[in-house]
């Protein structure tokens, strides 16, 4: 069993790349002829995907920086570590890209990518003023955790630009009310399915045991201030 998820855990980001490129190409190539929720939504499946790069390929770390935060005392090893955050990362590439091919023309999907990039930047701005006041005395100079780059000039943007989507195309109005609150309530629930799916059960479920062999090697964009004084 080991040596499946070993192979799995190997492949993962590289898959999830392949998705990335695959978005890309689709949306570059049909930008003429496929509607705006369809192009956000393919831009954000690249988006997410550079969010994942950015968290735990380079400069990576994000792990560390919540699993301090979390109160853990490995934070190399739970509440996030390579599994949970393998399913996490992966389930939500692999959902996405569903939802690209299935459902992107619907308001719910446009409305939930809107929600999910503000709360990005809300998550890795507090993780990042909580990495200055831990690693202000080793060195960082400025509030940063692994993922605010991209939350910040990636996936805000796109949110933004959800919103004036949403609000020049009509598709929430008072007018018709009824049917607005009903993509609202459905962007809602699936955000709360994806956090409690694969944000907490992951960690409940598969980084709970300090002593799991699924241990991240790196701390990534950390390792530089370890040394420091972080007391």
């Amino acid at each position: 069993m080991n040596i499946i998820l070993d192979w799995i855990l190997s492949v993962w980001l590289y898959i999830s790349a392949g998705i990335a490129g695959a978005a890309a190409f689709y949306v570059f190539t049909n930008r003429k002829s496929i509607s705006v929720p369809r192009k956000i939504c393919g831009v954000f499946v690249i988006f997410l995907v550079c969010h994942m790069i950015e968290e735990y390929v380079y400069p990576a770390g994000f792990q560390y920086i919540f699993n301090m935060m979390y109160g853990s005392t490995d934070p190399a090893a739970y509440p996030l570590n390579e599994l949970s955050c393998m399913v996490t990362n992966f389930v939500a590439v692999l959902f996405f890209a569903f939802v690209l091919w299935k459902w992107s023309e619907k308001v719910w999907v446009t409305l939930t990518i809107a929600i999910f990039g503000i709360a990005q930047v809300i998550v890795h701005s507090i993780l990042g003023f909580a990495s200055l006041e831990l690693f202000g005395q080793a060195g960082q100079i400025v509030p940063y955790a692994p993922g605010l780059f991209n939350s910040i000039f990636m996936l805000l943007p796109l949110s933004v630009y959800c919103f004036i989507y949403l609000a020049k195309s009509k598709s929430l109005s008072m007018k018709h009310a009824g049917a607005s609150l009903k993509e609202i309530v459905i962007a809602i629930l699936v955000v709360v399915v994806l956090v409690v799916g694969l944000i907490m059960l992951p960690m409940q479920t598969l980084g709970n045991d300090p002593d799991t062999v699924f241990t991240f090697t790196s701390n990534g964009y950390y390792d530089r201030f370890l040394e420091g004084n972080i007391g």
